[in-house]
């Protein structure tokens, strides 16, 4: 049995020539343990700190969840969602992860139409995946209308 300690020792040990910041690693880090823990980064550095132990079942899932990340495999696949304007979107191999370049263009069409009610805009989505864009905007409760094949 394993500690959350040694974990988060081994998990920067694993990675750290992956990735060129430090602070990428940890961000990992609290992405894969928040989720496997279902909590939040607070109670993952209460139980850090503490150096609470690890059943043998959730270590070995954290084992293996961090050979997929030396792997080179994106830390969303490995945990099954992404997040985009604070929203969880499932993804996988066959679904882009939703960019921070994306979440920007939304933004942008939320700032352009947020005082136009009366006009909706068209929006075309074609082969998005997630859907993440025509979600968002339709959550955002702009007036559009979707066309998705």
């Amino acid at each position: 049995m394993g500690t959350f300690y040694k974990f988060y020792r081994i998990f920067q040990n694993t990675l750290k020539n992956l990735y060129v910041e430090p602070k990428e690693v940890e961000n990992i880090f609290f992405l894969l343990t928040t989720h496997i823990f279902k909590c939040d980064k607070t109670t993952i550095l209460l139980r850090l700190s503490r150096k609470e132990k690890i059943n043998f079942l959730t270590y070995n899932k954290l084992i293996k969840k961090l050979w997929e990340l030396k792997k080179n495999r994106p830390i969303q696949y490995v945990i099954g969602k992404a997040y985009f304007f604070g929203m969880k979107f499932i993804v996988n191999e066959k679904v882009f992860i939703p960019r921070p370049e994306t979440e920007e263009l939304v933004y942008w069409i939320l700032q352009d139409h947020k005082d136009d009610k009366e006009n909706p805009i068209r929006v075309f989505d074609i082969g998005t995946g997630s859907g993440c864009i025509s979600i968002t905007l339709k959550k955002k409760n702009l007036k559009l209308y979707i066309f998705m094949p």
